[in-house]
């Protein structure tokens, strides 16, 4: 993503990340290393034993979990806007939307995470090409946890 909008990117999006303000240019990378590196790799440790081995879920890795998303939940505080970096949409939005609206398949709920779950239900609703590039994975993502249920 980050190639895709310096190389491609017009003016109109540079605040998806921008170039020539660095201090928000390196919010919005330290954020996609999270989203990457913590909040994926918690979900992936909590879940896929659940989901491939039929193991019960781990207390210490729902615990890892349960920490990224306070994590996340902090960002949007310390963020002082309605999105991870400010008052302006970013990569980091996308990224991590993508990611936390993963745990949706899973049946996991997000509402005690107050300022995550309202930013992603504004953002789920508001932004015009959220459904179009999720829905459909998202619906093949549930049929094949509803396969391995059963």
């Amino acid at each position: 993503m980050q190639y895709l909008v310096a190389v491609y990117g017009r003016p109109a999006f540079d605040h998806l990340y921008p170039a020539a303000d660095h201090q928000r240019r390196a919010t919005i990378d330290r954020l996609l290393q999270f989203d990457l590196g913590t909040l994926n790799r918690a979900i992936l440790d909590y879940f896929d034993p659940v989901i491939h081995r039929g193991s019960a879920p781990d207390e210490a890795k729902a615990n890892v979990l349960k920490q990224s998303l306070d994590y996340l939940d902090r960002f949007l505080e310390e963020s002082g806007g309605e999105f991870v970096v400010g008052h302006r949409l970013s990569l980091a939005d996308l990224a991590l939307l993508a990611t936390v609206s993963r745990l949706e398949a899973f049946n996991y709920r997000t509402e005690s995470y107050q300022r995550l779950h309202t930013w992603k239900t504004r953002l789920q609703q508001t932004l015009p090409y959220y459904q179009e590039c999720n829905a459909e994975g998202m619906a093949m993502f549930k049929e094949m946890l509803e396969q391995k249920k059963h």
